[in-house]
């Protein structure tokens, strides 16, 4: 029996492999390193074009990338945009204006390559935007029943396409919560055409030893102490994550023994600071060597960065579709705080972390004495490191590349 031919169409933007950064590509990422192993499919992925990832892309052999090159004018005129819309315009939000005219390209071109050549399954990743391959020379009716939509958020904007998601194969969203979101907004799509495919993540990047030398290099990089508890934020640096709020509640908690590492940008492996992380910036200066901003950390660097981790504080304040950071503090084995936010309670269980209710008015004061109780309590923290070691089996890329064949085929 032939293997199915399936391609995945990417954002546009960040590069597969994700050699700059990107929860969505970081999955795409594990979908092709277990079929590397796997080799259950004939796999194909599209992708913006980037010299280091081609460069990653040469030791793949059961992949074949294809890359989008972007002419230098749309790129000078991105970044014009980009511009416009932080300095004159004032956009709380500027990355999104960030690579609206290299995704519009990338899309035309991606378009016309799906004319030319034969694919069982075409799977679009996370955005709307890409059912805009569906235009191009009857793609729609080429590709007809043989399209999904791999949703990692909730649709804000359909770009008028409202038609072409209605009648997608079938949505593989992250959780069920962000599955009945769409239901909601689009009320005619039959409950068969939803499957949840949950996110997983390589264990061998979390859950690997770390040795004493290597923990002790590593902490004393950013200048904390053995003795020192270290609270640890990974994430994009955005309002709905609650990192704010965290380091919030850090320095209401007046913790003398503990350290706060921010693991992450505002946009992945670039320049891009939005109003809200220049606030951030401004809390961590007046704490002063109390909270350490850390930046971009490569996927492949992160295990490292829990090892020296005591506690991992994740509120995310708003209905967070799954979230990828919590299953890699579970599967780090590490004391985690987060919130009953969108899918969460999904993929995290009760006894593995503590779980707090963000719509409750003692949120913000719960968040303070949760992190001043695992300051103290090493009894407390050892206990949900045993539970979230006893979990993490359940996240392996390996159980969602199966479930992610047996959704399509």
């Amino acid at each position: 029996m032939s293997k199915l031919k399936v391609v995945i169409i990417t954002s546009g933007y960040l590069p597969i492999p994700a050699v700059k950064g990107g929860g969505v590509e970081t999955l795409i990422d594990y979908l092709i390193s277990e079929n590397e192993t796997q080799q259950e499919l004939e796999l194909t992925v599209f992708s913006s074009f980037d010299e280091g990832a081609d460069l990653s892309a040469k030791k793949l052999t059961k992949c074949s990338l294809v890359f989008i090159k972007t002419p230098g004018f749309i790129r000078l005129s991105d970044k014009l945009v980009y511009w416009f819309s932080r300095v004159v315009l004032r956009k709380a939000n500027p990355s999104s204006y960030r690579y609206i005219l290299q995704r519009l390209a990338y899309i035309r071109k991606v378009g016309h390559q799906l004319a030319t050549r034969d694919f069982d399954r075409l799977i679009l990743e996370n955005s709307a935007t890409l059912f805009g391959v569906l235009k191009t020379k009857q793609n729609r009716l080429k590709y007809r029943g043989k399209y999904y939509f791999h949703m990692h958020n909730e649709v804000t904007n359909d770009f008028g396409y409202q038609d072409d998601i209605e009648k997608v194969n079938k949505v593989l969203g992250v959780s069920q919560y962000i599955n009945s979101q769409m239901q909601q907004k689009y009320p005619e799509m039959k409950k068969e055409q939803f499957a949840v495919l949950k996110n997983g993540i390589d264990p061998s990047r979390f859950s690997r030893a770390m040795s004493a030398e290597d923990r002790q290099t590593l902490r004393q990089r950013y200048g904390i102490l053995e003795t020192e508890v270290v609270f640890m934020f990974t994430g994009r640096i955005a309002a709905e994550k609650g990192l704010l709020e965290a380091l919030q509640a850090f320095e209401k908690a007046e913790l003398v023994n503990a350290k706060f590492l921010v693991i992450g940008s505002t946009f992945f492996k670039t320049n891009v600071k939005s109003s809200y992380h220049l606030k951030i910036e401004a809390l961590a200066t007046k704490l002063k060597d109390r909270v350490i901003l850390a930046g971009f950390i490569p996927n492949d660097q992160l295990g490292d960065y829990y090892g020296i981790a005591d506690v991992c504080v994740l509120p995310s304040i708003w209905d967070e579709p799954a979230g990828l950071t919590m299953i890699e503090a579970i599967t780090a084995g590490k004391a985690l705080v987060t919130t009953n936010s969108g899918g969460i309670p999904e993929y995290v269980p009760s006894e593995s972390a503590i779980i707090l209710d963000k719509n409750q008015a003692t949120f913000f004061s719960e968040l303070t004495e949760t992190m001043k109780e695992l300051a103290k309590e090493t009894t407390k923290r050892n206990a949900l490191e045993e539970q979230a070691i006893n979990q993490r089996q359940s996240y392996s890329t390996e159980k969602m590349y199966q479930d992610f064949v047996k959704i399509i085929e």
